[in-house]
């Protein structure tokens, strides 16, 4: 008997026998990422999310593109050198089908981090970036120094002003914002308000905004509206 022919052919999964359609429905469901949660810190890797991808080859092929732009794409940005240089090492099909990004980073000088990754909203930068949401977990001061409140301010203000004028990106969340009440008034933070802990809201609103529950109140921002650099003032 020949020996190729006691050779049995693999047997074919269950999941190629569904309709295309079908199985990127389901490809979609799978890498669909969780959003991060305000404590989280830092967020999980991405990895994680992707590791269906090496299932099999067939997967992995069929799959790869759905996966890269369903995963939020978890980054530690207290460096940023070091995520940017392994966003440049993908292939340029992987990081053109990133559409989710999430940062952990503290307050303190983001206005100056957030320039380099911006370079590559703005499309002036390769590998260009092209985003549905981009979600940033800000650290948690120490609200009892005085000092701490006043660096805070000024640094979320700046990055209020930053996110207005972002390009290519539909989305940004802002978590953890402190102090609310004392930020400057800017085109940037006109978007939706969402109380992170509500309950040390409504304790302030029961005894009379005492001051320290007032600093202690966290919120989450959510940004849709941009400036349109489509507008002219000599065309209005």
């Amino acid at each position: 008997m020949d020996f190729f022919s006691c050779i049995r052919p693999p047997t074919l999964s269950p999941l190629f026998l569904l309709p295309v359609e079908l199985r990127l429905s389901i490809y979609e469901f799978v890498f669909s990422s969780a959003p991060p949660e305000p404590e989280q810190w830092p967020l999980p890797k991405s990895s994680a999310s992707l590791e269906p991808l090496l299932t099999c080859r067939d997967i992995y092929r069929e799959a790869k593109l759905i996966a890269f732009a369903c995963t939020i794409h978890n980054l530690n940005w207290t460096r940023p050198s070091n995520c940017l240089r392994r966003l440049r090492t993908l292939e340029p099909a992987h990081h053109n089908h990133i559409r989710h990004i999430a940062l952990t980073t503290t307050a303190s000088g983001l206005f100056e981090k957030l320039l380099p990754l911006r370079q590559h909203f703005d499309h002036t930068h390769a590998p260009y970036l092209t985003l549905e949401s981009l979600t940033i977990v800000l650290d948690v001061p120490d609200t009892s120094r005085e000092l701490e409140r006043e660096r805070r301010l000024q640094e979320q203000n700046m990055v209020f002003a930053s996110i207005w004028y972002f390009k290519n990106v539909n989305r940004v969340v802002l978590m953890n914002i402190m102090h609310r009440e004392g930020l400057r008034d800017h085109p940037g933070m006109h978007g939706h308000w969402t109380c992170i802990n509500e309950e040390k809201s409504l304790q302030a609103a029961v005894m009379d905004m005492d001051t320290s529950l007032i600093d202690s109140i966290r919120w989450r921002f959510e940004l849709t509206s941009f400036y349109d650099y489509a507008w002219k003032p000599w065309l209005a």
